[in-house]
């Protein structure tokens, strides 16, 4: 039911009105009898208190960034199979919104922290269709008092409305050179880590021997198409005053 719903959530008017199946199953994208030579453990295991990795794994298999839909014909021809081979029977048979970004993915293994990374992208939608009361919500003073919307709220934002997805390529340009960053629930990806919008850009001037203690990353980064965060910003009625500059991670 979740997933269903989050599957129309992530429709916009650009997509065909293709009604759902009735009939559809729930796939695991790491299969739950997947081998660990298909599936190599992440770098960096999210592990709780005196788990194991297999206990980490076998945890967040059964978690949402994990999961899709798929129509149950589908679900079996692939079966536990390698993540490359099963992505590319899903790409060629499913029309889903929920599977349309294995479409742009680099042909590259899936592993715990990509299931987190879905998550958190899945949660966006989720949030959009069912928020909490406005009274419940934790920022809802600061915001009464002018406070400027976190950016990653913005990022949240930008997903909900199916204008941006996880891992879309962005680039911005600087002294006639390119930069390719990637958009992630946490902010721009760049070479050495993950940033709000303006550090990111700073980081990519910063390798250019520049000093610029200052920049608007929603005006600099743009899609493939050629637009500005800042544009879609204002596509959805979000306005931008400046943008928070401290790194996500080192």
């Amino acid at each position: 039911m979740v997933l269903r719903a989050i599957e129309r959530q992530m429709r916009n008017p650009k997509n065909e009105a293709n009604a759902l199946p009735d009939e559809l199953s729930v796939e695991h994208l790491l299969p739950q009898r997947g081998t660990v030579a298909d599936y190599p453990y992440a770098s960096d295991l999210p592990l709780q208190a005196g788990e194991t990795t297999e206990a980490c794994r076998a945890r967040l298999c059964h978690t949402m960034g994990n999961l899709t839909l798929l129509t149950q014909a589908l679900n079996t021809a692939i079966s536990n199979g390698p993540f490359n081979e099963k992505t590319a029977a899903i790409v060629q048979d499913s029309d889903l919104r929920l599977n349309a970004w294995l479409r742009t993915r680099p042909n590259a293994p899936w592993n715990e922290d990509d299931i987190q990374t879905r998550g958190g992208t899945l949660f966006a939608h989720a949030s959009a269709i069912w928020g909490r009361p406005a009274h419940l919500h934790p920022k809802a003073s600061a915001e009464k008092g002018g406070a400027r919307k976190h950016f990653t709220d913005r990022i949240a934002a930008l997903i909900a409305a199916g204008l941006l997805h996880d891992g879309e390529p962005l680039t911005l340009v600087y002294k006639r050179k390119t930069f390719a960053g990637q958009l992630t629930v946490n902010g721009i990806k760049v070479r050495d880590g993950v940033y709000a919008p303006s550090e990111a850009a700073k980081q990519c001037y910063a390798s250019t021997g520049s000093t610029r203690a200052s920049e608007n990353g929603w005006m600099v980064w743009k899609t493939a198409t050629g637009q500005s965060l800042r544009d879609l910003l204002y596509s959805i009625g979000e306005s931008v005053d400046g943008d928070e500059r401290s790194s996500i991670t080192a």
